[in-house]
């Protein structure tokens, strides 16, 4: 408890100094090391309120570093080559993407993000001490929770996902609805193909998702699309039978399970939706390593500017993924 307390009174002292960068990560510390030991509750609500306030006053100590990378014509022809090919295939047939979406030009490979990073792990990832924060100033990640591996797989399978969002999903999605092959009539066709909507009725919600979409509302795409994937994805899983059926704690009450990125890194759900797809929906959706785009939404903290066609197109890609798994009823 002494040497807590020596903690304390270094990181009050970076935060009287004004050094809130370095105190983040004293607090940081302390948190981890009052694990499992009897801190007041007075005192623990204060390193976490410190800890916060940190975060947020030194925001302008953090700087941001961007790189610009030139893609010449050949690396377009190919990119157009390949994008050209996935049109010739679906053709007029928006239900033929379902079977052609499940690859790496559209989302990518476990194995080969495990090998890239790996390979291209940072030293400074295995000797410094890294952490990433919500604009709200919360803490979301740092490596006290999480090894250097993971801190890096994420930001490997970030970056060349996103590129797989600007050259391919963006330019296929965006011609296959300026063609009106993709449209309300073809996803409900879809759907009732898949037997999810026999009377028409079913899925309504799923339905004004794809609506809104097509008019380019994002910010009311994402709000109701991610719910209404979460209840396919549910039924899915409860078809092939996972548990999806929850006790409320200390009560006889039951209820669904709420997903999580700890739900999608499960041997049950990896061997039905398969390694690759539940990391996909970790990154975009569920991990705090990622996008985190489902609880950003859930909590009501997602930024105006995330709500964009990018993030939106990427939780499309998950839902036709998941259509594709479904055997017609």
């Amino acid at each position: 408890m002494e040497e807590i307390k020596n903690e304390m009174n270094r990181a009050d002292e970076l935060y009287q100094n004004g050094k809130f960068f370095e105190a983040s990560f004293s607090y940081q510390s302390i948190l981890k090391d009052i694990k499992g030991k009897k801190i007041s509750q007075e005192d623990t609500d204060l390193i976490k309120n410190r800890l916060k306030e940190s975060i947020l006053k030194s925001k302008n100590e953090y700087k941001e570093l961007s790189t610009e990378v030139v893609i010449d014509e050949t690396m377009i022809e190919q990119i157009n080559t390949v994008n050209n090919g996935i049109f010739e295939k679906v053709g007029n047939d928006f239900s033929n993407l379902l079977t052609l979406i499940f690859s790496t030009t559209f989302i990518g490979s476990l194995e080969s993000n495990e090998k890239t990073t790996k390979k291209t792990l940072p030293l400074t990832y295995q000797i410094a001490s890294f952490s990433s924060h919500t604009e709200q100033g919360y803490l979301s990640a740092n490596n006290y929770d999480y090894s250097p591996i993971e801190l890096w797989s994420f930001q490997t399978y970030g970056m060349e996902q996103m590129m797989k969002v600007y050259f391919h999903i963006n330019p296929i999605l965006r011609k296959l609805t300026e063609n009106k092959v993709f449209d309300l009539n073809s996803f409900e066709l879809v759907l009732k193909n898949k037997g999810l909507c026999p009377n028409g009725n079913e899925l309504v919600i799923l339905k004004h998702a794809i609506k809104v979409y097509l008019e380019k509302d994002f910010i009311s795409t994402l709000h109701i699309l991610i719910p209404q994937f979460e209840n396919l994805l549910l039924m899915i899983s409860e078809n092939a039978g996972i548990q999806t059926t929850a006790i409320e704690r200390g009560k006889t009450i039951t209820k669904r399970i709420t997903l999580s990125d700890l739900s999608l890194k499960s041997d049950e759900m990896i061997k039905i939706f398969g390694k690759d797809f539940c990391f996909y929906l970790r990154y975009v959706l569920y991990s705090p390593l990622g996008l985190s785009i489902r609880h950003k939404i859930a909590h009501g903290n997602i930024d105006n500017a995330e709500c964009n066609e990018n993030n939106c197109n990427l939780v499309l890609v998950g839902l036709l993924i998941l259509l594709n798994k479904v055997q017609k009823i």
